[in-house]
């Protein structure tokens, strides 16, 4: 454990403004408008997922305010830094910030505040009342010249003031006389009401005479409307400052600059008269040659290095600041797994309810409305129409054509590697527990046809070790690999394989995993064209398993270089290998293997014209090429009798006559579609009824595989073109 330094000096990506023009352009072509003319109020909000550099860009538009206009006048507040944000509170706070900072002075606002704490009776209400009084001129200053004792009410005393002429009161009060009466007797509800009112005007007052906009800095807005919240109307908390009675509309000369992380709905709420008014703008991550400038000012020295924080980051500024900590703190490039700290950051203000829905979307990957509700129906996740859309508008939520959405990469990944075990195994059909209570096993949302990708990850995410992967790649995707790559279906293949290879990077790197992803990677790059490429990957891979004691991941590496020796005639190539293999296949005991790798080399040596080393491998294998009297002794009737026989005879004659037709198709030097459909069908059923009858392996088997590797090579296309 190394000591962690205090580093003062540090450079802050959420901090960084290199590529923040536009978002300080819009303020400043507001506030010289507002210069010359404010007719009307001006809302400037800011939205993006946390950590985009929301709160910093307030502080640098103050920053710049103090620098180009040193009369001007501004204040802030962070509700994240609200304990509690009842709106009378939250004003009574700004009341105090703008107090310390520029003298104002809120006279109406004290007083009617001071009533409503006394009407309100409370204990706790009535010591706020009292420190009121004590940070308060005016009302201390009542105290004393009217006698009232902290705690009673105030209105009386200052009407009696007035009356008598007192000039502190005449002049604050006197014009707000009928006002100060209705206080007395006002509603609790309606008293509440005015007290932006009151803020309101006592902000006019200290504003009279100002030739400078009063900038108005409100940050992280989504503390403030929680539309979750369990009690009262969520979406009503802000109306103190969105209202018909709250401050925005009644405050002439101030600009507010309001930072949260979602888009206000401010206009489906109120209507048209935020027209002009709000503008409504999403910051988003840091470029590139902004990130790498960022880095390197933060000491990541090596280029590589930048390059790779800033693709794991995507840019984002808290991202990009958790990975420099990282490297700092451990010397070492990122392994890829996004810092814990930055799912704090972006689940900070969700609730149980918002989390799990957005969980369940990280692992679909991507949605339509439709697929994310019957995720959730099946996954037991609540999720109902309205949550959908309002969790939709979340600034990190994308989508191209408004149908299909995603989530921004580096929200994606830190929600999905976070989620709930519970919610995975849903999706995937395996939560056992849940499915014992029903009376049938629920079907998973995510399968390997729909979602190739997705669904490997999603296994991945709950695996431990290396040899539990191993175990589930070759029970469950060793078949469908081994056929994706050679009948040409290489965007699949690489969809499933993708997640692997960098699972076992992060997790293994030097393991055997790794080594067989590097031979499956190889197998792929062979069928998109590039053989010489993927052949020395592939051998290179196969050459380090053999010094491996994993014999399972040896013989199915040894199967994917046996079929790309064949398809690319390096016959000679794969006896050497296959030699060593058989080898260590025996030493370990392993008799199946072994068999299987002596088919193979038989195969290859037919393959040579070398009939004794045939004979040789023929001799050490476990059945014969011509299989046929055995299948048939093994058939579903049992036994040897005559109907079996006629089966058996009636498959090998169908098989006969498919096999010439196959080879008479692909010698013609052009087809008609018909013909294409025709050999698709045949290669296929050929290929089938050669794995029932002789086996896989057998050089029957080889032969037809590499029919319908031929013809999709060759003709395929003209079928899909059709």
């Amino acid at each position: 454990m190394k000591f962690i330094l205090d580093d003062f000096e540090s450079p802050q990506a959420e901090a960084l403004f290199v590529d923040r023009v536009e978002p300080r352009r819009i303020f400043w072509d507001a506030y010289e408008t507002a210069e010359k003319s404010m007719e009307e109020p001006v809302v400037l909000y800011y939205y993006g997922v946390g950590g985009v550099g929301k709160s910093t860009l307030s502080a640098r538009l103050i920053k710049e305010l103090k620098e180009r206009r040193p009369a001007a006048k501004y204040g802030a507040l962070d509700f994240d830094f609200v304990e509690r944000r009842e709106p009378y509170r939250v004003m009574a706070l700004l009341k105090k910030r703008l107090e310390d900072s520029w003298g104002f002075q809120f006279p109406l606002f004290e007083v009617a505040y001071y009533t409503f704490l006394i009407r309100m009776g409370e204990e706790a209400e009535q010591r706020e009342a009292k420190a009121l009084v004590s940070g308060s001129p005016v009302l201390s200053m009542l105290c004393d010249a009217a006698d009232i004792i902290p705690g009673a009410s105030a209105v009386a005393g200052i009407l009696k003031l007035v009356d008598q002429g007192v000039s502190l009161f005449r002049s604050q009060f006197g014009e707000r006389k009928q006002l100060l009466r209705r206080m007395e007797t006002m509603d609790m509800r309606l008293l509440r009401e005015q007290l932006p009112i009151c803020f309101a005007s006592d902000m006019r007052d200290n504003l009279k005479g100002e030739r400078k906009p009063f900038v108005l800095c409100l940050d992280t807005y989504e503390k403030l409307v929680n539309e979750l919240a369990a009690v009262g109307d969520p979406l009503q908390n802000d109306l103190w400052l969105r209202g018909p009675g709250g401050l925005i509309q009644r405050i002439p000369g101030v600009i507010w600059v309001i930072g949260g992380r979602e888009r206000l709905k401010w206009p489906e709420l109120d209507g048209s008269q935020w027209d002009g008014v709000l503008r409504q703008y999403l910051l988003g991550t840091l470029s590139q040659t902004d990130s790498e400038e960022f880095l390197a000012a933060s000491g990541v020295n090596e280029a590589a290095a930048r390059r790779q924080i800033w693709e794991l980051s995507g840019g984002l500024p808290v991202s990009l600041d958790l990975y420099v900590e990282q490297y700092r703190r451990e010397g070492i490039l990122p392994d890829g797994t996004a810092p814990a700290a930055l799912h704090e950051r972006v689940v900070r203000y969700m609730s149980d309810e918002e989390k799990n829905v957005f969980y369940l979307l990280a692992c679909l990957g991507q949605w339509t409305r439709t697929q994310a509700l019957d995720a959730a129906a099946a996954a037991g996740v609540p999720l109902s129409p309205v949550l959908y859309d309002k969790l939709c508008g979340f600034s990190f939520v994308l989508t191209e054509d408004g149908e299909t959405y995603h989530l921004l990469r580096q929200v994606g990944e830190t929600l999905k590697q976070h989620c709930p075990p519970a919610i995975r195994q849903a999706l995937l059909g395996t939560n056992k527990e849940e499915n014992e209570k029903k009376e049938e096993s629920a079907a998973p949302v995510i399968t390997l046809e729909s979602s190739p990708e997705e669904y490997v990850r999603l296994h991945l995410a709950g695996m431990e070790s290396e040899e539990a992967c191993i175990a589930w790649v070759l029970e469950e995707l060793d078949a469908d690999l081994d056929l994706l790559a050679p009948h040409l279906e290489t965007e699949t293949f690489f969809a499933i394989l993708g997640p692997i290879r960098q699972w076992a990077q992060e997790t293994c790197p030097d393991g055997v995993l790794s080594l067989w992803t590097e031979a499956l990677d190889a197998y792929g790059l062979f069928y998109v064209g590039q053989g010489e490429k993927a052949f020395l990957r592939l051998e290179a891979a196969v050459n380090a398993l053999l010094d491996r004691d994993n014999m399972a991941v040896l013989d199915a590496a040894l199967w994917i270089y046996h079929m790309i020796c064949l398809d690319s005639m390096n016959w000679l190539d794969y006896l050497p290998i296959g030699q060593r293999a058989w080898e260590r296949f025996t030493a370990a005991g392993e008799t199946a293997y072994a068999q299987s790798q002596a088919g193979n080399m038989a195969s290859m040596c037919d393959s040579l014209e070398m009939p004794e080393e045939q004979a040789l491998w023929d001799s050490r294998r476990a059945a014969p090429d011509n299989a046929a009297e055995s299948d048939a002794a093994s058939d579903s009737t049992g036994g040897n009798d005559a109907a079996s026989a006629r089966r058996s005879a009636e498959k090998e004659i169908r098989w006969d006559s498919m096999n010439d037709e196959v080879s008479a198709l692909l010698k013609k030097e052009s087809l008609s579609p018909e013909e294409t459909e025709r050999l698709d069908d045949l290669t296929q059923e050929l290929l089938a009824l050669t794995k029932e009858l002789y086996g896989a392996g057998t050089l029957r088997f080889i032969s037809c595989y590499m029919y319908r590797f031929n013809f999709l090579a060759n003709c395929k296309c003209k079928l899909d073109t059709r």
